[in-house]
């Protein structure tokens, strides 16, 4: 159980719990546009037809061409995790306001959390393929943009948006059909002019307010993004996310010892993502614990890299 509930006696501090600020939603899940629900097992599948080219007929009556798709298929392995907390019945008794409500919250932010974890780490891991996942495939390099000792500045914005562009993964019609619901949805900003996704920390969006490159159009563009009157620039969406989570975690991967973050922007048809078990949370007694509370929740998700070619990492220098 907490040993530090006992701070929160009502001889020593007020009767109000303060849940500490931290993302409780998950923020990269909805920018997924395949989703796969009720899965049982370990893993689900992501099939991949390749494009393939139309013939010149060139004689009267021959055959049917046979154009043999190329197919192959990824894997998608679903990642358990779960939360607890026990809250002493005797500490109950002490305590003025109830812990429990703000106990559940915080297990729910903290499977939420989970969410984003596992697909940032699909986006820029290596993907499984083949028969039962048994090749790995890793982000190739042409879609990696190097620090190059600096932040996120217009210049590396531009080229992952050319790689993007040049491989047909613009997504437009997803954020059109999102932007129907994102008064509800979303409370600031917009879909408009959105055809990818670009995943930061607050560090970057301060980059480009500081880019010297950037014009005085594309400035006040920057200054909206980042009062959050708008959420787009330059055909991106931009997510941000904390730096770390509540226990120091980098959200972001981050080359230990140095100071390179990996952002990334991705497309939301290159990816897959699948749920076996949403966050939930579930409050009962403990006989064998003195018949103390204990809060339980778990969550079961899944993602994969269905196009490499839509995926983009972008390194950076965030000090």
């Amino acid at each position: 159980m907490s040993f530090t509930v006992t701070e929160n006696f009502v001889r020593q501090f007020a009767a109000n719990f303060n849940l500490l600020a931290q993302q409780r939603q998950s923020r990269l899940e909805r920018f997924i546009s395949d989703k796969e629900t009720g899965v049982v097992g370990d893993s689900f599948t992501a099939e991949r037809i390749a494009g393939a080219e139309a013939n010149d007929v060139t004689t009267r009556h021959g055959d049917t061409p046979i154009q043999d798709q190329v197919q192959s298929r990824r894997i998608g392995f679903m990642q358990d995790a779960d939360w607890g907390e026990l809250i002493d019945k005797l500490d109950k008794v002490k305590l003025l306001a109830d812990p429990t409500s703000q106990t559940v919250a915080n297990c729910i932010a903290a499977l939420n959390r989970k969410k984003d974890k596992v697909i940032i780490n699909a986006a820029l891991g290596s993907a499984a393929a083949g028969v039962n996942g048994a090749s790995s495939i890793a982000l190739p390099a042409a879609q990696q943009i190097a620090n190059g000792g600096t932040g996120l500045t217009l210049a590396k914005l531009r080229t992952t948006k050319k790689t993007l562009d040049n491989a047909e993964q613009n997504d437009e019609a997803f954020f059109e059909m999102m932007g129907q619901q994102q008064a509800q949805e979303q409370p600031y900003g917009n879909y408009a002019n959105a055809g990818y996704v670009l995943v930061c920390t607050a560090d970057q969006i301060d980059n480009l307010l500081g880019d010297s490159t950037i014009t005085s159009a594309d400035y006040n563009s920057v200054k909206a993004l980042v009062s959050g009157t708008i959420n787009t620039f330059m055909g991106f969406y931009f997510v941000r996310l904390p730096k770390t989570d509540t226990a120091g975690n980098n959200m972001l991967p981050r080359v230990a010892a140095t100071t390179v973050r990996s952002c990334f922007a991705f497309s939301p048809r290159a990816m897959k993502y699948g749920t076996g078990v949403e966050p939930s949370a579930r409050i009962a007694e403990r006989a064998d614990k003195k018949f103390s509370w204990q809060v339980y929740g778990q969550v079961s998700v899944g993602a994969v890299r269905k196009e490499d070619a839509g995926v983009v990492q972008i390194d950076v220098i965030e000090a």
